[in-house]
């Protein structure tokens, strides 16, 4: 498989573009709750703009999570990192790292360079992430040991 004509497709793989959470009817009437309290709260502390936030927030939400999500092609070749048919040269990635733990979390890290700390996270679906790891040594800085962020953590355990 080749991408560009020169370019050797080394691994490609299709996965959801973000994580998809199952919402049963509890986390619904607990959503529901919150979002009242909040609008509630804010009302009773005369913060018009937060419960306006609040509820536009709720809306965003709402109208984002009816789409449907996209699965995305990836592929590491011998040039660099295809995302979505956008293109990351080696050069322009300064490091990787993959945080693997099942069942909750497989996803690969990009540390891109630019003005701005840019941070791409792509899910490995059911890729071995040694498989992952090892097409990616010899051209990019790993590194090792990293753990989700705590607001990485709390989004996954409230699946927002």
């Amino acid at each position: 498989m080749k991408t560009k004509k020169t370019q050797k497709v080394t691994l490609s793989w299709k996965a959801p573009e973000t994580v998809v959470y199952q919402r049963g009817l509890l986390w619904k009437i607990n959503a529901s709750i919150a979002l009242f309290l909040g609008i509630t709260l804010g009302i009773y502390f005369h913060a018009l703009t937060f419960s306006i936030a609040i509820a536009a927030f709720a809306i965003a939400y709402y109208l984002v999570g009816r789409k449907p999500i996209r699965q995305v092609q990836n592929e590491i070749s011998e040039l660099g990192i295809t995302l979505d048919r956008k293109f990351y040269p080696y050069a322009q990635i300064k490091r990787f790292w993959i945080i693997y733990e099942p069942p909750a979390v497989n996803a690969l890290h990009l540390h891109i360079k630019g003005n701005v700390f840019t941070e791409i996270k792509v899910q490995l679906a059911d890729q071995n992430p040694e498989t992952i790891r090892r097409a990616l040594k010899p051209y990019l800085t790993e590194l090792p040991n990293q753990h989700e962020s705590f607001s990485e953590i709390l989004l996954r355990i409230i699946k927002i």
